[in-house]
This record gives C-alpha cells, structure tokens and sequence, in this order.
C-alpha cells in the first residue's frame, strides 16, 4: 500500500530499494464464492433472512476482536457473528463471547477460497482493526492494516463493510 511505502520511507529506508507490490484479488475465486452464496450460508447454518456479519482476520491485538464483540453486543437486531481465524487471543475472545448476548461462531482457519465464500455469505463485513503502537527495543512501531485482503474481497463482492479507520484502509474504503 502507499501507507506502508510511505511508513518505510519515514523509517528511512531508502525509497530506490523499495517496490511497493499491489495485492488484488481473484475474480474467479469471487465469482465462485458470490454463486455459492446459499450454500455457504446453508453449510453453516445461517438461514437467508438472518442477519450474518463476518469477520476474517487473525487473533491479535491490534485486530480487537474483544472491541469487535463489545460494539455487536449493542447491536438491537438479532444477528450471527462468525469469525475466520485463529491467533494468541483466540480463547480470551471466546470466554467473552460466552459473556455475551450475540450467536457467535468461531471457524477457526479457513481456506482462502472458504474464507472468501464466507465473506460473499455476509450481509455485513466487519473489523475493528486499530493503530497500536508497539514498544521495541531502541524505538517502537505502529502494528496496523497494511492492506487488509479480506476487506478489498468483501468491497469487491459488494458485501457492505463496517471497519475502523486505520493503516491503508482509507486507499480503498
């Protein structure tokens, strides 16, 4: 992303042995994932009028997916909450999913492809991704979205997103 390149330079890398690599996404992946819609939504037991938000990212930190449950618990609509991934912070997250009020599924590390069909399912995509500054040895650094692939796969399946402003979001949100 330019956010990063951006970020490197400032750290005073020498901008000539940069090449900023752009990430896309697979059309066909989308376009199978976008026709399987009901399958997936079937394969998970979310029925076609319930209110599906999906989140696809790892367990860490700067990704809060404790922030992430807090914020859908205040949520007035019934709805599911499905979370792709697996990370460090997995079972405090579900000890406090237990603590809440919403249907929450924890998948655990998913395929690409399943992932991106999981996302095409959603009627919402969410992420509540932050800027985190970390200490290190001699300085510290901000953990943050270098680019978030599953939130380009989601804008590109049309499925809405609800996400924290961070990192390179702001490029293509």
């Amino acid at each position: 992303s330019f956010f990063t390149e951006k970020r490197l330079i400032e750290f005073g890398i020498n901008k000539k042995i940069l090449k900023r690599v752009v990430g896309g996404v697979d059309k066909n992946v989308l376009a199978t994932a976008h026709k399987n819609r009901e399958v997936t939504r079937e394969k998970y037991g979310i029925g076609m009028n319930d209110a599906l938000c999906v989140s696809s990212a790892r367990f860490v930190e700067y990704k809060r997916p404790d922030f992430l449950i807090r914020a859908i618990s205040r949520c007035k609509t019934p709805l599911t909450l499905c979370f792709a991934g697996k990370g460090p912070l997995e079972e405090k997250t579900k000890e406090l999913a237990q603590l809440s009020k919403v249907n929450i599924c924890f998948l655990g590390n998913l395929s690409h492809d399943e992932a991106v069909c999981l996302i095409a399912a959603a009627d919402v995509y969410v992420q509540a991704s932050t800027d985190l500054i970390k200490d290190v040895p001699g300085g510290s650094y901000i953990h943050t979205e270098g680019m978030g692939r599953s939130l380009l796969e989601a804008v590109c399946l049309g499925v809405p997103v609800v996400i924290t402003d961070c990192g390179a979001v702001g490029e293509y949100i």
